[in-house]
């Protein structure tokens, strides 16, 4: 059972803040794995070039173990109080200095 306020708070927000929802574990394992994958997005101002996003990582099983994507959905299904899946998850390489602003 979600908790109300949470829910009116995502009606009116449109989003909401799980802290603690990765450990530093789970952080260190996402850059361990992430920085064995071949990137798929490449920023050119820089050189070396700057990797800057890897695809849809939807389909790997230890990106959406460590991020515990089943917990999120469930947790997405019980604010909205209807069925979700998740179709796309993303990992973007984005410094705050240079290049594009992101919406993720």
């Amino acid at each position: 059972m979600i908790d109300k306020e949470i829910q009116k708070q995502f009606i009116s927000d449109g989003y909401i803040l799980i802290e603690d929802h990765l450990d530093h574990k789970s952080i260190d394992i996402l850059r361990k794995h992430i920085s064995k994958k071949e990137p798929k997005i490449y920023d050119y101002f820089a050189k070396p070039l700057l990797p800057r996003g890897w695809g849809n990582l939807v389909s790997d099983d230890t990106i959406t173990k460590t991020i515990r994507l089943d917990d999120l959905i469930g947790k997405t299904e019980d604010i909205t109080e209807k069925s979700m899946s998740c179709n796309h998850a993303v990992v973007n390489n984005k410094p705050k200095w240079v290049g594009k602003d992101v919406e993720f």
